[in-house]
C-alpha cells in the first residue's frame, strides 16, 4: 500500500492493483478476478490463477471472455497434469472435450480400467480393436470379469464375453 501511494502520491488503498492483492491475500480470488477484469487486466486475472495452480478457473475465466489463447492454457494446463502425473484429472479434461482415446489410455495409464470402461459404455465411438483389448486385459488383471465381459460383448467377441460371465459368476458364488 504505501508503495503504491508513494509511486502515485495518491492513497494506495484506492489502487485496484492493492484491492486485488488484498483480495488475493484474503483467499477471495473470484473477488480479484473481478476487480482485475473490471479493470481490463484479464491477462492479470489469468495470471493470477496459473500461479495458484487454479488452471480449471484460469480455463473458465478465459473461455467465458472469448480470450484468443484459449487453447494454449488448455494444453499447458493437460501437460502440467501429465508431468505431475494426475492422469485422472488430465483424462476427464480430454473426456469433457470428446478426445475419448486419450482420456482411456490416460486412465489406463493412472491404473482406473474402470473408468476407461465407463468411457466406453458412455460415448458409442468406434474405438481401435488394440486399445479395447488393452481395456479388457487390465479389467481381467483388476480382478473386473463382469466389465471385461461387457466390453468383449461390445466387440463382437461373445465367446470371451460368455466366459468372462462364467469367471464372474463363480466368483460370486465363492
Amino acid at each position: 500500500v504505501r508503495e503504491e501511494t508513494e509511486r502515485t502520491e495518491i492513497d494506495g488503498r484506492l489502487s485496484y492493483q492493492v484491492q486485488a492483492r488484498m483480495s488475493m491475500l484474503s483467499k477471495h480470488f473470484q473477488q480479484a478476478e473481478a476487480i482485475l477484469v473490471d479493470q481490463g487486466e484479464l491477462d492479470q486475472a489469468l495470471a493470477m490463477y496459473q500461479m495458484l495452480h487454479k488452471y480449471d478457473d484460469s480455463i473458465r475465466l478465459a473461455e467465458r471472455k472469448n480470450h484468443p489463447q484459449v487453447a494454449q492454457l488448455k494444453a499447458h494446463y493437460l501437460n502440467w497434469l501429465i508431468t505431475t502425473q494426475q492422469e485422472e484429472k488430465a483424462a476427464e479434461q480430454y473426456e469433457r472435450e470428446g478426445q475419448y482415446e486419450k482420456a482411456i489410455n490416460l486412465y489406463l495409464k493412472g491404473g482406473m480400467p474402470a473408468k476407461a470402461a465407463q468411457v466406453v459404455q458412455y460415448n458409442n465411438a468406434n474405438y481401435p480393436q488394440d486399445l479395447l483389448q488393452k481395456l479388457a486385459a487390465k479389467l481381467q488383471s483388476s480382478a473386473m470379469q463382469d466389465k471385461a465381459g461387457e466390453l468383449f460383448e461390445r466387440m463382437g467377441l461373445v465367446q470371451q464375453a460368455m466366459e468372462r460371465s462364467e469367471e464372474h459368476t463363480s466368483e460370486l458364488q465363492s
